[in-house]
């Protein structure tokens, strides 16, 4: 697949998974109360983190692997190991989720949790997202992000209409990942991919190993606002809680207008990286320019247009919305920097050790940042830590990938 059709199709998965979400706030805010609107960030915040757990890295270093097969044989062999891994993976996500209903740490109702995570957990293990994009087959991912993410839509805008519609509205961001999940296996079946158990001991840990590092590196970089979220729900309140997620996911959707060409670029970095193509280096420098070319005007919006945005998305908490989104605008081109040099730089030349280590001290600052606002009682804690988090993150993986690019002349 051409990098330009990668780059179409990652734009279709991206804009579904950020903008139809992201769309659906509106009419969520409109229906649900502050309390329960929240409510419902919380639960889909700890989904995604059971989420993650499922994936462990292999979104990465699946992907990598799968990228480079090119023997069909030893690609359904690889498929079926990495698969039966992360089966050991979901019943551990099931226990932690058994463990969380039958507590009381979150200040959510059990059944909005289940309703919200259950289904999640279960369709994003048979999505099989690593095997997608390790293979570039870009198509299938945005059709069936297209499809979950329109049902979840059309059930938010139809369906929810007051309070007591909020289990049916995480069920249907739970069910969203069932529909995806289901749709990928038709696919992978149609192709003759099959997914046998393996038993031997000695495979499955040999591939969680190897994902061990993607995934504590992923489990800082992808969750850190999921598990921000959740614990600003038990700080502040569900309603605090409500705010900042709102303000993240439109962030993100902004921001998501670079994703496609990081997706498209994943599979062609790493065949270059693997192969030392000198060519690469001036492939980094194109992607940059263009990166920042979309990163740059996309601040400039999220700063001059935070009044409208506010009242848009959450009118009743419009105002301290507004002073939360201000404080993201510069977020956009630090996430632009991070990607570039971390997730098409490290992690294509195997430096996963080094992209978990520019992860780990950003979070680490965030962690701090965190707790010494929120003992001053600084009601923008939440938001503070994310932005502090995110320029630390852009800045050091741009570093570490420039001393490393050092270390390897005319790469």
């Amino acid at each position: 697949m051409s990098i330009r059709r990668g780059v179409f199709y990652s734009g279709i998965s991206m804009g579904s998974n950020y903008l139809l979400p992201l769309a659906a706030i509106p009419f969520l805010t409109r229906t649900l109360s502050s309390e329960a609107f929240g409510q419902l960030v919380i639960a889909q915040a700890v989904a995604v983190i059971l989420c993650q757990l499922v994936d462990f890295g292999f979104i990465l270093a699946g992907s990598r692997k799968a990228a480079i097969i090119d023997n069909k044989v030893e690609l359904s062999s690889f498929f079926s190991v990495v698969q039966s891994a992360r089966f050991l993976l979901l019943l551990l996500s099931l226990l932690v989720l058994a463990i969380l209903a039958v507590s009381s740490i979150l200040p959510i109702p059990l059944l909005v949790l289940v309703a919200a995570a259950l289904p999640a957990v279960v369709g994003n293990y048979l999505q099989a997202v690593w095997f997608f994009q390790g293979r570039a087959l870009f198509g299938w991912l945005a059709l069936t992000n297209f499809l979950s993410k329109v049902f979840y839509f059309l059930l938010v805008v139809f369906f929810v209409t007051k309070d007591s519609d909020l289990v049916l509205a995480s069920l249907g961001f739970g069910f969203s990942y069932v529909i995806g999940g289901s749709a990928l296996c038709c696919i992978l079946f149609s192709m003759g991919i099959r997914w046998r158990p393996v038993l031997e001991k000695d495979r499955i840990l040999d591939i969680l190993r190897d994902g061990a590092r993607s995934f504590l590196s992923l489990a800082f970089l992808s969750l850190h606002m999921q598990v921000l979220v959740a614990a600003v729900g038990v700080v502040g309140g569900a309603s605090a809680a409500g705010v900042l997620s709102t303000a993240d996911k439109f962030l993100r959707g902004i921001a998501a207008a670079t994703s496609p060409i990081a997706s498209a670029l994943f599979p062609t970095f790493s065949r270059m990286y693997a192969s030392a193509d000198p060519a690469v280096g001036s492939l980094r420098r194109k992607a940059l320019g263009l990166m920042l070319l979309i990163a740059i005007p996309s601040c400039l919006f999220l700063f001059l247009f935070s009044e409208y945005i506010s009242y848009l998305l959450f009118p009743e908490q419009s105002r301290g919305l507004t002073v939360v989104i201000r404080m993201f605008s510069i977020v956009p081109v630090f996430a632009c920097i991070g990607v570039l040099y971390g997730g098409l730089t490290l992690v294509p030349s195997g430096y996963d050790g080094v992209y978990l280590r520019a992860i780990f001290f950003a979070e680490l600052g965030g962690v701090l940042t965190f707790i010494l606002l929120a003992l001053w009682g600084d009601e923008l804690f939440g938001a503070w830590t994310l932005v502090v988090t995110e320029v630390s993150l852009g800045m050091g993986m741009f570093f570490l990938a420039t001393v490393k690019l050092r270390e390897k002349r005319g790469l």
